[in-house]
């Protein structure tokens, strides 16, 4: 049964392997430091202070939703990951804004991780290439009966590359063994 304090609008995740109910995400909205009059929210949406619609979202080139934020009567182009990134993470200035799961228009808070620029191109280089370390942290845990998005979540990893990790498909020179679910 969910909590009384979960309003209507929530996410809920539901792990595509085993259809369980994983958890839920309420809607929280901040009021943006750079610009006074537009609050964001932790899933992602952009709205003016007071008003219930969300503001509409264009795809830029690169594919990311951009939308325009005026100040002084100026338009401002804006990325909502990196609103949102400012707003709820750890944002300083340099980073960039990582989606866990590579899909540039989902920018809930859960998705979205602050590193460094090196660290992000290590991230895109070679997405099939993983270490020893990070594909035993994920067969352990999935021993453990973790779920694929809790395992995501952990480790940092998007979900689609949990899922050939535990389904027996190799990566770089590592072997990786079809695991037993656990009851």
């Amino acid at each position: 049964m969910w909590p009384k304090s979960i309003a209507r609008e929530q996410v809920i995740y539901i792990c595509d392997a085993c259809s369980h109910v994983i958890g839920w995400l309420a809607m929280i909205w901040k009021t943006l430091v750079e610009f006074p009059l537009y609050e964001v929210s932790n899933r992602g949406f952009v709205r003016r202070v007071g008003r219930s619609s969300k503001l509409k979202l264009h795809l830029d080139s690169r594919g990311y939703p951009r939308l325009t934020l005026y100040s002084d009567g100026k338009p401002y182009k804006a990325n909502p990951h990196i609103l949102v990134a400012k707003t709820f993470l750890d944002w300083w200035k340099g980073c960039v804004v990582h989606h866990k799961d590579d899909d540039k228009t989902n920018n809930v808070v859960t998705n979205l991780v602050c590193v460094s620029r090196v660290t992000h191109a290590s991230y895109h280089r070679n997405p099939n290439s993983l270490s020893a370390s990070q594909i035993r942290r994920v067969r352990f845990l999935a021993r453990k009966g973790v779920t694929h998005y809790q395992i995501s979540n952990e480790t940092g990893l998007a979900v689609h590359r949990v899922y050939p990790l535990l389904s027996g498909q190799t990566f770089a020179r590592f072997e990786i063994r079809k695991l037993r679910r656990v009851a």
